[in-house]
């Protein structure tokens, strides 16, 4: 596949996805009401009850977003090399404007953190 296709499909995959983020337990069915059968996939990661001030609080809330990720992004077929960087690349991506929605510099430290080391270990 060809960098201009891969990032086609990379654009298409996360026009249909996205993570909605809620603070409060009032956010959330506000956000789950507003849905209709056309909207894109979307998954609330509730984060009101950590203290995003905490490396922990930040740390719970990304792996939080690395799960939604997970949820919304194709899964490759096993064996599948150019369909597992589509979804690495679909999640990092929407983990990034999660981040940058919630706009907390512990949490931009976390998802830094582990940008970095998934770079070293896909070198390794």
């Amino acid at each position: 596949m060809t960098h201009s296709a891969f990032n086609a499909n990379i654009a298409r995959v996360l026009a249909v996805c996205t993570v909605v983020l809620a603070a409060g337990a009032l956010a959330a069915p506000a956000a789950l009401a507003a849905s209709t059968p056309t909207d894109p996939p979307s998954v609330v990661v509730r984060y009101g009850d950590l203290d995003l001030s905490s490396e922990h609080g930040a740390l719970v809330l990304y792996r939080r977003l690395e799960s939604a990720a997970r949820m919304l992004c194709p899964q490759p077929v096993m064996g599948d090399l150019g369909g597992l960087a589509r979804s690495r690349a679909c999640q990092n991506e929407l983990i990034a404007r999660a981040v940058r929605t919630v706009d907390n510099p512990r949490l931009a430290a976390v998802q830094s953190a582990h940008s970095s080391g998934s770079a070293r270990s896909s070198r390794s």
